[in-house]
Protein backbone atom coordinates (compact mmCIF):
# COMPACT_ATOMS: atom_id res chain seq x y z
CA UNK A 1 0.00 0.00 0.00
CA UNK A 2 1.57 2.98 -1.27
CA UNK A 3 1.08 5.86 1.24
CA UNK A 4 -0.39 8.27 -0.66
CA UNK A 5 -3.45 5.40 -0.58
CA UNK A 6 -2.99 5.07 3.47
CA UNK A 7 -3.23 8.82 4.11
CA UNK A 8 -6.44 8.81 1.96
CA UNK A 9 -8.00 5.86 3.45
CA UNK A 10 -6.61 7.71 7.42
CA UNK A 11 -9.09 10.74 6.10
CA UNK A 12 -11.98 9.10 4.79
CA UNK A 13 -12.12 6.55 7.84
CA UNK A 14 -11.42 10.13 10.19
CA UNK A 15 -14.34 11.56 8.14
CA UNK A 16 -16.41 8.27 8.82
CA UNK A 17 -15.97 8.11 12.26
CA UNK A 18 -16.73 11.54 12.83
CA UNK A 19 -20.40 11.51 10.83
CA UNK A 20 -21.13 8.13 13.14
CA UNK A 21 -20.18 9.44 16.92
CA UNK A 22 -22.23 12.56 16.17
CA UNK A 23 -25.66 10.30 14.53
CA UNK A 24 -24.65 7.60 17.48
CA UNK A 25 -24.58 10.43 20.04
CA UNK A 26 -27.80 12.36 19.28
CA UNK A 27 -29.92 9.57 19.08
CA UNK A 28 -28.33 8.23 22.33
CA UNK A 29 -28.59 11.47 23.78
CA UNK A 30 -24.68 12.43 24.61
CA UNK A 31 -23.33 16.04 24.42
CA UNK A 32 -22.07 16.88 21.03
CA UNK A 33 -18.75 18.63 22.62
CA UNK A 34 -17.96 15.51 24.65
CA UNK A 35 -18.11 13.27 21.90
CA UNK A 36 -16.36 15.39 19.81
CA UNK A 37 -14.25 16.66 22.43
CA UNK A 38 -12.92 12.55 22.81
CA UNK A 39 -13.16 12.39 19.19
CA UNK A 40 -10.69 15.08 18.56
CA UNK A 41 -8.53 13.38 21.90
CA UNK A 42 -8.37 10.52 19.38
CA UNK A 43 -7.38 12.35 16.66
CA UNK A 44 -4.02 13.88 18.43
CA UNK A 45 -3.50 10.47 19.59
CA UNK A 46 -3.56 8.18 16.53
CA UNK A 47 -1.17 11.09 15.00
CA UNK A 48 1.18 11.35 18.02
CA UNK A 49 1.19 7.77 18.70
CA UNK A 50 1.49 5.11 15.71
CA UNK A 51 0.28 1.81 16.21
CA UNK A 52 3.01 -0.85 15.17
CA UNK A 53 1.82 -1.88 11.56
CA UNK A 54 0.54 -5.55 12.10
CA UNK A 55 1.14 -7.72 8.61
CA UNK A 56 -0.99 -8.78 6.23
CA UNK A 57 -3.80 -6.54 6.76
CA UNK A 58 -5.37 -4.85 3.66
CA UNK A 59 -6.93 -0.97 3.22
CA UNK A 60 -9.81 -2.03 4.15
CA UNK A 61 -8.83 -3.75 7.37
CA UNK A 62 -7.12 -0.68 8.29
CA UNK A 63 -9.58 0.99 7.46
CA UNK A 64 -12.42 -0.15 9.69
CA UNK A 65 -9.57 -0.67 12.46
CA UNK A 66 -9.17 3.39 12.46
CA UNK A 67 -12.65 3.48 12.52
CA UNK A 68 -13.49 1.61 15.27
CA UNK A 69 -11.07 3.14 17.29
CA UNK A 70 -12.03 6.76 16.17
CA UNK A 71 -15.29 5.55 16.97
CA UNK A 72 -15.08 4.12 20.36
CA UNK A 73 -13.01 6.89 21.53
CA UNK A 74 -15.76 9.68 20.92
CA UNK A 75 -18.66 7.56 22.40
CA UNK A 76 -16.60 6.53 25.44
CA UNK A 77 -15.51 10.09 25.73
CA UNK A 78 -19.82 11.08 25.52
CA UNK A 79 -20.44 8.73 27.98
CA UNK A 80 -18.07 8.96 30.99
CA UNK A 81 -16.94 12.52 30.51
CA UNK A 82 -20.46 13.66 33.18
CA UNK A 83 -18.55 10.91 35.43
CA UNK A 84 -15.19 11.96 35.46
CA UNK A 85 -15.02 15.61 35.22
CA UNK A 86 -17.43 15.78 38.57
CA UNK A 87 -14.85 13.34 40.21
CA UNK A 88 -12.04 15.30 38.90
CA UNK A 89 -13.25 18.77 39.79
CA UNK A 90 -14.02 16.74 43.53
CA UNK A 91 -10.04 15.91 43.73
CA UNK A 92 -8.65 19.00 42.75
CA UNK A 93 -7.38 21.37 45.64
CA UNK A 94 -8.57 24.28 43.87
CA UNK A 95 -12.65 25.20 43.83
CA UNK A 96 -12.88 24.46 40.17
CA UNK A 97 -16.50 23.73 38.87
CA UNK A 98 -16.60 20.54 37.69
CA UNK A 99 -18.31 22.20 34.01
CA UNK A 100 -14.95 24.00 33.66
CA UNK A 101 -13.17 20.63 33.48
CA UNK A 102 -15.84 19.68 30.36
CA UNK A 103 -13.53 19.91 27.50
CA UNK A 104 -10.51 18.96 28.94
CA UNK A 105 -11.83 15.56 30.56
CA UNK A 106 -13.23 15.07 26.89
CA UNK A 107 -10.37 14.98 25.24
CA UNK A 108 -8.14 13.43 27.52
CA UNK A 109 -10.82 10.24 27.50
CA UNK A 110 -10.11 10.02 24.02
CA UNK A 111 -6.61 10.43 24.12
CA UNK A 112 -6.27 7.53 26.83
CA UNK A 113 -9.07 5.32 25.04
CA UNK A 114 -7.09 3.99 21.86
CA UNK A 115 -4.27 3.00 24.33
CA UNK A 116 -6.64 1.67 27.20
CA UNK A 117 -9.59 0.02 25.68
CA UNK A 118 -7.26 -2.77 23.83
CA UNK A 119 -4.62 -3.18 27.14
CA UNK A 120 -8.25 -3.84 29.16
CA UNK A 121 -9.53 -6.09 26.40
CA UNK A 122 -5.85 -8.07 26.67
CA UNK A 123 -6.36 -8.40 30.97
CA UNK A 124 -9.63 -9.67 30.05
CA UNK A 125 -8.68 -12.40 28.06
CA UNK A 126 -5.66 -13.51 29.90
CA UNK A 127 -8.76 -13.45 32.81
CA UNK A 128 -10.96 -15.58 31.17
CA UNK A 129 -8.01 -18.02 30.07
CA UNK A 130 -7.20 -18.67 33.95
CA UNK A 131 -8.84 -21.96 35.82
Amino acid sequence: MSTASAASAANEATAAAGVAITVTGSILGLQFDALLGGFVGALVAQTLVTDPPIEGLTALQRYVRVFAQLLAAGMLAGFLTPVVETIAAGLLPAKVPWHALHMAVAGAIGMVAPVVVPALRKLAQKLAERP
